[in-house]
């Protein structure tokens, strides 16, 4: 019985084309998840930043509700009032909520944030791109001094 002959010249290279392929596909496949990793830590640094910003925003918010609500004392029944006029507090990144009084210490229907004899609680919410972060306080009932 004759057997073909096979011709060892055309397939000699064959498992050095296939061990190149596959080693090339393992060092893409580093780099790809490599590049990947990096990519999240970027991210994770950038949104490091912008929630700074927010939590600056909101702290000024507070800073705001602060100042209106223990220094501009308006005497009821609330504004117009006949004190200094009150700072505008106008920024796109800081939402200043003012509530008064709720049911079982809760917090109650929204309030003019002036009107400090009927604010119970703000919350101040800072925004810087994607990240949001809020600040809450709540203010005792009773708004009296005592003269040194």
């Amino acid at each position: 019985m004759n057997h073909p002959k096979i011709d060892n010249r055309r397939s000699r290279g064959q498992a050095l084309l296939l061990a190149t392929i596959a080693l090339g596909g393992v060092i893409l496949g580093a780099t790809a998840v490599a590049g990947v990793l990096t990519l999240y830590r970027l991210r994770a640094v950038t949104d490091i930043e912008h929630s700074a910003q927010a939590v600056f925003a909101a702290d000024a918010g507070m800073g705001w509700s602060d100042y209106v609500h223990w220094v501009y004392q308006c005497p009821p029944p609330g504004p117009p009032c006949s004190g200094p006029p009150l700072p505008a507090f106008s920024d796109a990144a800081v939402t200043v909520l003012c509530y008064g009084p709720g049911g079982s210490g809760g917090i109650g229907s929204a309030a003019d944030c002036t009107a400090t004899s009927t604010v119970s609680s703000t919350i101040a919410e800072g925004e810087s791109w994607s990240s949001v972060r809020a600040f809450s306080e709540t203010f005792p009932t009773s708004t009296t001094t005592t003269a040194p």
